[in-house]
């Protein structure tokens, strides 16, 4: 599945928070973050996606490209 960056850094905008603070909220390493919105979201698993949307309080289906 490929994410739609976009969106998840207008999330980010919405929410106030950088991508350290997503990776805090998802209980991930900051640096797979920084990677996940450089590489432009090519090919996550949907339980990646899943977790992206539940930090952010969105529907995952809306993190896709």
């Amino acid at each position: 599945m490929r994410l739609n960056t976009k969106r998840i850094r207008q999330e980010l905008d919405r929410l106030g928070w950088s991508p350290y603070r997503l990776s805090k909220e998802m209980k991930i390493a900051n640096q797979t973050v920084y990677k996940l919105l450089k590489d432009n979201g090519n090919s996550y698993t949907f339980k990646t996606v899943e977790k992206v949307a539940d930090a952010l309080g969105v529907n995952p289906k809306d993190l896709l490209s």
